[in-house]
């Protein structure tokens, strides 16, 4: 039986846009109300993985990402912005058996 490690060095990355738009319009006594929402969310990610020095000793992991929200139309002038930078890092230290048994 042979155990199969990770490769020295992978690099991995993702890039998503999504577009929503919202539009409402309800009856009234009075008056009707029609409201119109749009939103962009960009998403931005960059990952390694690998091991040092031998995959036996150590393997790691490292992902970064980056998230962008934006509200191109908004109800009564009131729009909602955001973004967030979001981090992984895992280091796994004698992940396999060292001796063979």
């Amino acid at each position: 039986m042979t155990t199969e490690y990770p490769t020295r060095f992978s690099l991995s990355g993702v890039v998503e846009l999504s577009y929503t738009d919202y539009y409402y319009k309800l009856p009234s006594v009075r008056a009707n109300s029609e409201y119109h929402m749009s939103f962009i969310h960009q998403t931005y990610g960059l990952g390694a993985s690998g091991y040092i020095l031998h995959p036996r000793l150590a393997v790691f992991n490292v992902d970064v990402s980056y998230n962008d929200d934006r509200q191109l139309a908004a109800v009564r002038g009131l729009k909602t912005n955001g973004h967030d930078l979001g981090y992984n890092l895992e280091l796994t230290l004698l992940p396999y058996r060292p001796l063979s048994l």
